[in-house]
């Protein structure tokens, strides 16, 4: 099947479970080269996720930064990456849990929705992976139901 046969099947499958995980509410568009990822593909992945979490947790930003890829790295300093976390993203700053949805990937690249249960609120992720040498390193996060300063959901 191709890709995007694979991508049409995984999100009807999601829009069927809408009730139960917010992942239709707002996926992020996924090139069509991105299949689904095979299961130690998606282990690997989520591992890396998990261990950025917990760093966040328990308040060791310095460990956190590690798991971001070298471009993030390159423009963000390790400060300002902190403050921005903190700031910008306080359900991952301060996260209990984590539920995957989907995972896609092209082999060097890869989307990973996240549901983060934070210490007040829960929000969906996507996170954009990017493969350096032999590790999954996180490229970017958008929060896929971006909330308005009044706190509503945007639409």
């Amino acid at each position: 099947m191709r890709a995007t046969g694979v991508a049409a099947m995984l999100l009807l499958l999601i829009g069927i479970q809408v009730s139960a995980v917010p992942w239709a509410l707002a996926i992020p568009a996924v090139p069509a080269e991105f299949a689904q990822s095979k299961a130690a593909l998606k282990k690997q992945l989520e591992a890396v996720i998990q261990s950025q979490l917990a760093a966040f947790r328990k308040g060791d930003y310095a460990k956190a930064y590690t798991f971001a890829s070298q471009g993030i790295r390159r423009r963000i300093p390790a400060a300002v990456f902190a403050e921005m976390v903190r700031s910008a993203y306080p359900a991952i700053a301060r996260s209990r849990s984590a539920r995957f949805g989907p995972i896609l990937d092209d082999g060097d690249q890869a989307v990973v929705h996240v549901v983060v249960e934070g210490a007040e609120e829960q929000a969906t992720y996507a996170y954009q992976m990017i493969r350096e040498g032999r590790v999954w390193k996180v490229n970017s996060v958008t929060e896929a139901e971006p909330r308005r300063p009044d706190g509503l959901v945007s639409t």
